[in-house]
């Protein structure tokens, strides 16, 4: 099963949790929220270089207003991927994808309810969906889980690959997965040992798991 490691905020991060087997790496850029796993888009480019060796697969992390805001980091960092994890429309979707030819991974928050209809619109635009939690106006890093039910209706509903993420750490990994058997999953919180700090032994064990999936 994939593992992509979100959140990653400096060099020695990076090649150590694809040392480790990660299939790919998030950076979470100039987000308008504040969280410690955000980083500039000048760090975000030493990191790139500092990685650009090793296999993997390159996320950039936004929550774009405009499609200028997404050009300005995808000019910079040359990412493999986007990651939209706002509440961008799906017109908004289409227009990212058009204009960077891009893999588009589109954020679900998944809370109490989730808009199946937003949802099913967002997905036509999108190469994958990653569900995370939704706590308050809390969206993502929130360290906790959401309905599992709710995992498996989006994914049944929209037919695109899953990543599945909310609070996924090397203890609840193979309960979860295995449940909803997504693409991959996608780990921040999880696997840290402080905020936007990567714990090398959670990274190791949660990639060990997901290898069993």
């Amino acid at each position: 099963m994939n593992v992509k490691v979100c959140g990653i905020t400096n060099k020695d991060d990076a090649m150590m949790v694809l040392e480790k087997g990660a299939d790919a790496i998030g950076v979470v850029v100039d987000v308008p929220v504040e969280t410690p796993r955000k980083i500039t888009v000048e760090k975000a480019h030493e990191i790139r270089l500092a990685v650009e060796d090793l296999s993997h697969t390159f996320v950039t992390v936004l929550m774009p207003k405009t499609l200028d805001d997404v050009g300005r980091v995808v000019s910079k960092l040359h990412p493999d991927g986007i990651q939209l994890h706002g509440v961008e429309t799906p017109d908004f979707v289409m227009h990212v994808r058009e204009e960077f030819g891009l893999p588009i991974i589109k954020a679900i928050h998944v809370g109490d309810t989730v808009d199946m209809e937003y949802v099913k619109s967002v997905s036509n635009y999108s190469d994958m969906l990653l569900l995370d939690t939704k706590k308050g106006s809390r969206v993502g890093g929130t360290g906790e889980a959401h309905d599992v039910e709710k995992d498996l209706e989006i994914k049944s509903s929209t037919g695109k690959r899953i990543l599945l993420s909310g609070g996924i750490n090397p203890i609840n990994v193979f309960e979860r997965a295995s449940k909803v058997k997504p693409y991959g999953v996608d780990v921040s919180s999880g696997v840290e040992k402080s905020p936007g700090i990567k714990d090398p032994d959670k990274v190791e064990k949660i990639i060990e798991v997901c290898s069993c999936l």
